[in-house]
């Protein structure tokens, strides 16, 4: 009687998780799209995916110039770190941009400054 209890109360937990957290399973392959909101560390920063934001860690080799506002694609997997500081992590494999969004200006008449 107190299996069968128990079993329940388990597969109604399940059953009001998030959706989010059974799409990013630890170590589960995942592919990426979105903007820059911000620089955690030298090798971490913000990513936003569809209103909601990601953790992305990179190592040396990946640094490159990253700036806020930024669309960048990211390879990677889902981290199976124990502290986690948001809902979704990832260890990325590779971080492309997508598309730049500053704008540089040249001009063809060399009077203008």
């Amino acid at each position: 009687m107190q299996v069968r209890t128990l079993a329940a109360l388990v597969v109604l937990a399940f059953a009001g998780a998030p959706a989010v957290a059974a799409e990013y399973l630890p170590g589960a392959p995942v592919t990426l799209e979105g903007k820059v909101t911000g620089m955690q560390s030298k090798r971490a920063f913000w990513l936003e995916v569809e209103g909601k934001p990601v953790l992305v860690y990179t190592t040396n080799t990946q640094q490159q110039l990253m700036y806020v506002g930024q669309e960048v694609r990211v390879d990677g997997s889902i981290s199976d770190d124990f502290i986690k500081v948001t809902d979704v992590e990832v260890n990325a494999r590779s971080v492309k941009t997508v598309r730049h969004n500053r704008t540089l200006a040249v001009s063809a008449d060399e009077t203008t400054p």
